[in-house]
């Protein structure tokens, strides 16, 4: 029923550019960063950009959750998929 609000605040997240200070991070904490062409480095990039805007992060013990952590756990995660035809939960087709 609300899939058309889903993607059009996903739309509206790869609006933005995505962060330099981001890029930054995943460079120096995210090592298969380094290792993908620009075309999977810009879908990587997009799909942070959503898992961040989609995901809350709770420290734990007092942790504050820092841009650092919330990238490098994002970055970690989309990893997973990157490359895969987007799944029922993306609904959103990234191009490069």
């Amino acid at each position: 029923m609300f899939k058309w609000f889903r993607e059009y605040k996903r739309r509206k997240i790869l609006q933005k550019p995505f962060p330099d200070k981001w890029r930054e991070i995943m460079r120096n904490r995210v090592p298969h960063y380094t290792y993908l062409d620009t075309a999977e480095r810009s879908q990587l990039e997009q799909l942070v950009a959503i898992f961040i805007a989609e995901k809350n992060f709770e420290g734990c013990g007092g942790l504050t959750i820092t841009d650092e952590i919330s990238v490098v756990i994002s970055a970690q995660a989309c990893l997973l998929v990157l490359g895969l035809p987007p799944f029922q939960y993306l609904k959103q087709e990234f191009k490069s």
